[in-house]
Order: C-alpha cells, then structure tokens, then sequence
C-alpha cells in the first residue's frame, strides 16, 4: 500500500486502479483518492482479472457500467481498511499514553516509598543513639565498686552488638528485595515499551510501502504465467501453504458428487470432469496459460453453501468442488491428490463434511 495520511497522485497508482478509474463515467473526488491508498496488490489482481473477463466475454470495451460496479464494492472495502487503521493508531496512542502513565504512578509510587523507609530509618537511629546515651549515663553513674555490674557489663554490650548486627541484616535483606522487585518491575515496564515500540514501527512500515505502481510491477514480474502475454480471462488464485498433522484427503467419488461442472471461460472448452489445479489444458497446453475452470466470480453474489451475500474482494472457490463460498464456508483444509494439490487446500465446509473425511478446520 502507498502511504497513509494523505491523497496519492493518479500516476502512482497500479495499472489496473488507472484502468479502473478510466472506465469511470464520473470523475473522481479528492478524498476517494485519499482511499485509493489503501488498495493492496491483491485489490489490484482481482481489478485486473475482472475487467479483463468481462472484456473477453462482452466485447464491451467501454465497460462503464461494470466499473462502476467494482468502484462502488472496492470503495466499501477501503473505507472498512481506514477505518481499522484508523482504530490501530487510536490504540497504539492509547496504549503509548497508558504506559508512560504506568511509568509516572511507578516512580511516584517508588518516590513516596523511598521517603516513608528514610523517615522510618532516621527515627529508629535517633532512637537508638537516645539508648546508648541513656546507657552510657547509667554506666557513669553506677557504683565503681559494683562487681555484679562490671561483670554485667561485657555481656550486655555483646547481646546489644548482635542485636545491632542483626538489626543491620535485615535491613540488608529488606533493601535486597526492594531492589530486586524495583529491578523486575524496571524490565517488564521496558519489555512493555519494547513491544509497543517493535508494533509502532511495524505499523508505520506498513504505511509507508512502495508505491503502488511499482508493487504491481513487482507482483507482475513475480507471476510470469499469469501476466506474461496480458491475457484476460484469468480468475486468480492465492496459493497458501499450510503445516498441518495428518489432513483429511478427499477421494475421487464423493469429491464429483458436489463438483462444479468445468467450463473454460476462455476457450468455452466443457470438460467431464475438474482438470488438475482447475486448469483449462486446452489453454495450458497451446498458450501455457493457467486459465481456473471453476464457478466463475461474477455467476453469483451469494455463498453456494450459505447463500449468504458475498463480496467481489470476499469470495473464495473451494478447491474440491469448484464453487463460490464465503470465507466461513471455506474455512476447512484437505488434501486433494488427484486434482494435483500435494499440500493442504481450502475446501467448504460440505465438502469437508461428506463421508469418510476427517473434518479439520484451519
């Protein structure tokens, strides 16, 4: 994403947000280009892909109307990403404010503790020299004869050295653990400030991304297949791998049951069955294009498990029966050999659910 906070200049955006905004009938206003900067690669793929669908199936080169469509769906999704991170720097602030607060009612804390001991102390000192004067004054003016008092007197002044000592290591004790608890609150208020500090600059990495274009021309040069001839007609796909412990698989027979019926929509090619990954071999074989076969994007706005609404930035294709669901349906992963995938994909939750396979949501 490009930097937050501000507009971005139309030439900055990816090629297809520029294609996008010149399909509008309308111009666009100021503060929708302040959105626009909250577009992501991915924002700018499925751009990409629909547009250059719809121009494959219509001929309609104009395509006013269907733009129009994606700006108004794209426009909520942006308004819902500023509002997050408008709400991620409230709570940064926040939490920045409530720490230095922590921090100042610490050190008042440790402040008025540290006067109490040294007013304490100084009482019990002044009390103990008003002894030893006392004691001092008996011993003057006992009698210089007194035997029982003479030989009194060495084992009182040791009682009272050991007293004095063992006054002095408790106090030594006492101070010992003090500091050590001043030390550990003193290492959890800076573990506290570390964090906040590696999640503050983490954000502010976040904002302050390359620019648009230049990501698109990164995540172009990334996806040779998908980009190298322009080619319309492409729905895409996120790959994501997963670690998972012993995932279900999914066998060929109840996998067909619930399968989508295949249909290239480049290339119109009908096919008995899912091709591996999804992918047209007519088009995989004469242009290496890797053209998904699957329920495609604008056949329905509704989950096909839920029928609950789905957007155009929100939809998903199970991998095991090829039709649109929503992000909670499609929620569960398996294994699919037979449709080429060696590692765990996302498969609705009817698919999952069908006999012999082991429900295991992500």
């Amino acid at each position: 994403m490009a930097q937050h906070g501000g507009s971005i200049r139309f030439e900055d955006l990816g090629e297809p947000v520029q294609r996008l905004l010149r399909s509008l009938k309308n111009d666009v206003r100021e503060e929708d280009m302040e959105l626009l900067t909250y577009v992501s690669v991915k924002d700018m793929a499925k751009i990409y892909s629909d547009l250059s669908l719809y121009e494959s199936t219509t001929g309609d080169h104009s395509e006013a109307e269907f733009a129009e469509t994606i700006w108004t769906e794209l426009k909520v999704i942006l308004q819902q990403r500023r509002s997050a991170v408008q709400q991620r720097d409230a709570d940064l602030q926040r939490k920045q404010q409530e720490l230095e607060e922590e921090e100042r009612r610490e050190r008042a804390r440790q402040q008025a503790q540290d006067e109490d001991e040294a007013r304490q102390q100084a009482t019990e000192e002044a009390a103990e020299r008003e002894q030893q004067q006392q004691a001092a004054a008996a011993a003057a003016a006992a009698p210089a004869d007194d035997a029982a008092a003479t030989g009194a007197t060495p084992k009182a002044q040791q009682a009272e050295e050991e007293a004095r000592q063992a006054k002095a290591e408790r106090r030594r004790l006492k101070e010992e653990k003090k500091r050590k608890k001043r030390e550990a609150r003193e290492r959890e208020l800076q573990e506290e400030k570390d964090a906040l500090a590696a999640e503050q600059a983490k954000h502010q990495r976040a904002k302050l991304k390359i620019d648009q274009r230049q990501e698109w021309q990164e995540y172009v040069s990334s996806h040779p297949l998908e980009f190298s001839k322009q080619r319309s007609g492409d729905i895409q796909q996120e790959s994501v791998k997963h670690i998972l412990n012993a995932p279900p698989q999914l066998t060929n027979n109840t996998k067909l049951n619930r399968t989508y019926a295949p249909k290239c929509p480049r290339c119109t090619l009908k096919l008995p069955m899912p091709p591996p990954d999804w992918n047209c071999p007519k088009c995989l074989t004469r242009d290496q294009s890797e053209i998904k076969c699957w329920q495609p994007d604008a056949e329905s706005d509704v989950c096909m498990v839920c029928c609950g609404g789905i957007g155009r930035f929100k939809r998903h294709h199970c991998r095991c029966c090829g039709r649109l669901t929503c992000g909670k349906c499609c929620e569960a992963r398996a294994i699919i050999p037979n449709m080429g995938n060696g590692d765990a994909v996302k498969v609705c939750t009817e698919c999952a659910n069908m006999p012999g396979t082991r429900l295991l949501q992500s």
